[in-house]
């Protein structure tokens, strides 16, 4: 439980930071989290010895916020669509990617999948499960993370 905790720590100081200095969004509320939003991603991390499943679920005032920060060009609606569309996938893989090397010293040789849209039937289990969590809340909308251990490997 140690690890995910760690985990979670570092994956939550990142996503603020992300917020922060890449969108510009400040006076960041965190609270633990029973959302699921229509935006959702997740990918998979594992060691040697855990697979580790992160979820991240964002509303679209919150995504459309991020993409106006980031884009700040104009660009046809049939473009802004696609890259909206992969817009969180993105989001995760920075947030994570940046965060594993603060925690690396409690895992080691971690393996980060690709993104991917995560089942409803995954998102279901999520929820009922005894997973770590927090909701970052701000005046543009809500970032919620999920961290669970699916299994030891060990």
């Amino acid at each position: 439980m140690k690890k995910i905790t760690t985990i979670l720590e570092c994956i939550e100081e990142q996503a603020k930071l992300f917020l922060q200095d890449t969108a510009d969004i400040k006076n960041l509320n965190i609270q633990m989290s029973n959302n699921m939003y229509k935006n959702t991603t997740a990918v998979d991390l594992s060691d040697e010895e855990t697979l580790i499943k992160i979820i991240f679920t964002m509303d679209d005032a919150l995504l459309q916020e991020i993409l106006l920060k980031l884009l700040q060009t104009d660009v046809d609606n049939s473009e802004r669509e696609e890259i909206f569309k992969d817009l969180l996938d993105e989001v995760i893989n920075i947030v994570v990617g940046l965060s594993i090397k603060n925690f690396s010293v409690t895992c080691k040789n971690l393996v980060l999948s690709t993104p991917y849209k995560p089942l409803k039937v995954e998102l279901l289990n999520t929820m009922k499960s005894k997973q770590q969590n927090f909701e970052i809340v701000t005046s543009k909308g809500r970032l919620a993370c999920y961290i669970m251990m699916e299994q030891s490997l060990s």
